[in-house]
């Protein structure tokens, strides 16, 4: 049973990010663990949640609402488990037991226990200890596990305050205020589906059971007005794999496989004059290690039709780029680990995007912009001669293209002037 998975269905979407977290440290050769939301899966048959059961070797349910909350796969999912000798753990998503799932589950009470204890507190630790449990119990593993751990029902989170502060403590602190209260106008509650759009249109019970509890029932307990669906949950049909193919399409850092067409379609361009100006303005010291390693400038690298290609995809007030290489050729490694290595193809699209780019306040978003990626495990701080005074200019892009405020960016004529001092 080891090529067997844990399957986790619940109706939380706190259930899948916990997961998520507790599996990274995961011991080597444990099963592996899918963990779904059934309130984000396409109504149905329920074909895809027994698609997933076909593949595990063992399955804990969490569902707010019990059996109702899986309407077309319940039943179905219940008989595949009992006549395949799958262990099917079945708890409610409150404290109260609910009879239909209890009736479902195949395994033994004290072991139905044991995962509700597990998942009712939630919290990384359980959710680790749950998962090292059902191995143990259900794969033949020997990993053990500790016992599920109390947390805490309510808590309060602050940037300022320490962790586990309780409600008492806060007060007495001086951080409560009743704003609300104190404004004294009715508040009014918008709903945020936890499903997609389409799920909620074509149903004729309006609200599922989780919406109706969590924004209809404990607004009304805040004596808060309900009013409508504002919003839902959907998920992108291009996903992550799609937006790398766009951007592979448009120019490429691949320079075994790079195309001409595709350094034609690159984002931008960086004409060679205007890349002069530029480069006119970096310290003597750091304008000669860069005509040492990339030649003169602009280099030769990326280029078409005497421009610099810049690699990556304009989605409007976003650019997504690919991180430029900083060594290849002949000699790689002293152009990716030497720490006095100028990063000429890292200036570049750096410093160009902002000279692309006239829109308000355009983020940047790289894989690594980060001059000492790979040198000497991320160090910083260089002593002389080696410190690389070029990162300079590209922390103070990085510092431009956070910012929130609205503002025009402009072409700059020379790239900008490493600061003197960090601040």
């Amino acid at each position: 049973m080891r090529h067997k998975s844990i399957l986790l269905i619940t109706t939380a979407d706190t259930d899948i990010l916990t997961a998520e977290r507790a599996l990274p440290v995961m011991p080597d050769g444990a099963p592996p663990v899918v963990a779904v939301n059934q309130t984000s899966l396409p109504p149905g048959d329920g074909g895809e949640i027994m698609a997933l059961a076909s593949d595990a070797g063992a399955v804990a349910l969490r569902l707010l609402g019990g059996k109702r909350a899986m309407p077309a796969a319940f039943d179905a999912l219940a008989r595949h488990c009992r006549n395949s000798g799958i262990p099917l753990i079945a708890c409610p998503g409150h404290q109260e037991w609910d009879e239909d799932l209890v009736a479902a589950c195949t395994v033994a009470v004290a072991e139905v226990e044991t995962v509700f204890a597990y998942l009712m507190p939630g919290g990384v630790p359980n959710f680790q200890n749950l998962f090292l449990f059902l191995s143990d119990t259900y794969f033949g593993t020997d990993y053990g596990h500790e016992a599920p751990a109390p947390l805490p029902w309510e808590g309060i989170y602050h940037p300022d305050l320490p962790d586990g502060m309780d409600v008492d403590a806060y007060i007495a602190a001086g951080w409560s205020a009743d704003y609300l209260d104190n404004l004294n106008v009715p508040v009014i509650q918008a709903i945020a589906g936890a499903g997609p759009q389409r799920q909620w249109l074509e149903s004729d019970l309006g609200l599922g059971p989780i919406d109706t509890a969590m924004s209809v029932a404990l607004p009304e307990f805040d004596g808060r007005l309900i009013s409508v669906p504002v919003s839902f949950k959907e998920e992108s049909e291009a996903g992550g794999d799609e937006l790398v193919r766009r951007i592979i399409d448009r120019c490429s850092n691949d320079r075994d496989s790079l195309t001409e067409q595709q350094l034609r379609l690159a984002a931008g361009h960086v004409d060679s004059r205007r890349y002069a100006q530029w480069f006119s303005a970096f310290p003597d010291d750091v304008a000669a290690e860069m005509s040492r390693h990339w030649g003169p400038p602009p280099g030769e690298v990326y280029r078409i039709n005497g421009r610099l290609a810049i690699a990556g995809l304009d989605l409007g007030h976003v650019f997504v780029g690919l991180q430029p290489p900083r060594g290849f050729g002949e000699n790689p490694s002293p152009s990716i680990t030497a720490p006095t290595c100028p990063p000429r193809t890292t200036i570049s699209p750096i410093t160009a995007g902002f000279g692309m780019f006239s829109a308000p306040t355009p983020s940047f978003t790289w894989a690594s912009t980060a001059h000492w990626n790979g040198c000497r495990a991320k160090a910083s701080g260089f002593p002389p001669p080696a410190t690389p005074k070029w990162p300079w200019t590209m922390c103070r892009c990085s510092t431009r293209s956070s910012s929130t405020t609205p503002a025009r960016v402009p072409k700059p004529s020379a790239a900008p002037t490493p600061p003197s001092s960090t601040t």
